[in-house]
């Protein structure tokens, strides 16, 4: 294999790394937005909403729907938190495949310099 095909091998790996972290891009600052959304728009809001009457239960109904309040408080805390987990996979895998794009960059240069050098001493000739 040819210097000049090595080096466009490496580029278009290069640009499928970065179609996928673009790809990564969207989906974290997405996902993002929406917990940002569920947890300052319901789970903090319902976590602090209290239903009772000056501090007092009035009965059963009452009990009743704060016991269905903190199982939902309790679903969303686990589904935020697993949400979270998602978000920093995400983040690992953009940082690993930032780190694939400069591999590639680099072993590009080093391509193309040695090809400068070959082409250089051919022109000695």
């Amino acid at each position: 294999m040819g210097l000049h095909s090595r080096i466009e091998e490496k580029k278009a790996e290069k640009r499928g790394y970065e179609r996928d972290l673009a790809y990564c891009e969207e989906a974290y600052e997405y996902i993002s937005q929406n917990l940002r959304v569920i947890e300052d728009d319901i789970y903090n809001p319902d976590k602090a909403y209290d239903i009772t009457n000056s501090g007092e239960w009035l009965g059963k109904l009452e009990q009743d729907a704060d016991d269905h309040r903190n199982d939902i408080c309790s679903e969303l805390s686990g589904k935020i938190s697993e949400t979270s987990n998602l978000l920093s996979a995400i983040e690992r895998t953009m940082e690993k495949l930032q780190e694939l794009i400069r591999e590639c960059e680099e072993e590009i240069e080093a391509l193309e310099e040695e090809l400068r050098a070959r082409e250089s001493s051919l022109s000695k000739m």
